[in-house]
């Protein structure tokens, strides 16, 4: 669902279906907490997004947002214990995927480093402000792979196209990635 649609949601909940007994397993979430996007990191840990340390994102002046809490990275173990949180200083972040190396790779919305400009004018389109972050299971060393508005791939009827937003992931054995 779309984040904004999501604003009015009482919960959303990570299911574990095991495929071998056909049990799934929920895990528990209190009223207004978004567990979602869980990913693999092994057969005993997941790397998830959730919004349950109630902190309010940062926004540019003017601006409103679509839901009240910050989406951040988290791990857990498999039925949802010792939930750690690998990305406190995340306003919003989306679609974890575990690299063969371990590390991970998010949608990050980059907002608040007001780095990102329009090819025209100057302006951050504030909806499209999505990069491409990496950072190992513990949350350190993060960094940007790719950065949109700014980046010019070309022209099209004399207009030059950059990216808007980079979310979904996948990685080719041959360590390319995609988006």
């Amino acid at each position: 669902m779309p984040i904004p649609v999501l604003a009015g949601t009482i919960r959303t909940q990570i299911h574990i279906h095991d495929l071998t007994t056909g049990k799934t397993r929920t895990w528990r979430a209190k009223n207004q907490q978004w567990d979602m996007h869980p990913e693999w990191i092994n057969n005993d840990k997941l790397v998830f997004v959730s919004n349950r340390a109630r902190v309010r994102p940062v926004y540019l002046s003017g601006k409103t947002a679509p839901y009240p809490w910050a989406l951040q990275r988290y791990t857990a173990n498999v039925d949802g214990s010792g939930a750690v949180n690998i990305g406190p200083h995340d306003d919003v972040v989306l679609h974890p995927y575990v690299l063969s190396n371990g590390n991970i790779i998010s949608a990050n919305w980059r907002v608040d480093e007001k780095l990102g400009k329009d090819q025209g004018n100057g302006n951050v389109t504030l909806e499209n402000e999505w990069w491409m972050t990496e950072t190992d299971q513990f949350g350190g060393n993060e960094f940007t792979l790719l950065g949109a508005h700014g980046l010019s791939f070309g022209t099209t009827g004399g207009k030059s196209e950059s990216l808007l937003a980079l979310h979904f992931y996948g990685e080719r054995s041959n360590g390319e990635l995609l988006t």
